[in-house]
Order: structure tokens, then sequence, then C-alpha cells
């Protein structure tokens, strides 16, 4: 009963696992999806406007900025051979 009611909580997560599985093994697609759920919290945290506050402001850039890595980690590896 206990992992049900926990479910929720722990939805997010499953989530996140997904997209970092995904990014293990094509750098560029869990790039652009990491990126995208960074932008997806920016707007759902409401980051720009009035009510600005710094850790939701934390928590949608640092996955925006580690999809930016796996995206310059793909494209420097492209670009080597």
């Amino acid at each position: 009963m206990g992992v049900i009611k926990n479910s929720p909580n722990a939805l997010p997560w499953l989530g996140l696992l997904v997209f970092l599985f995904i990014a293990w093994k094509w750098e560029l697609i869990g790039g652009i999806l990491i990126t995208g759920l960074g932008v997806f919290l920016m707007v759902f945290f409401n980051v720009v406007g009035s009510g600005f506050q710094w850790p939701p402001f934390v928590v949608s850039v640092v996955p925006v900025i580690f999809g930016s890595m796996l995206i310059l980690s793909w494209w420097l590896v492209r670009s080597d051979k």
C-alpha cells in the first residue's frame, strides 16, 4: 500500500531515469529530451516573470545545462570522424 501512496512522488524520478537511459544510449536524442525537460520546468515553475525565486530557477537550469552538454558531446564526437 505504501508503494501506491508514494507513486505520485516516484513517477517524475522514473521519467528522469528513462531520459537518462535514452541519453546513455543516444546522446543527441537524450540531450534534446533533457533540455526540453528543463525548458518545460521553466514554464511549469513560472521562472520568468514577477514570481522569480532561486530554487525553481536552479532546478530548471540544471537540466538545460546537462542536456546542452550532451548535445555538445555528441557534436564533438561526430566532428572527430
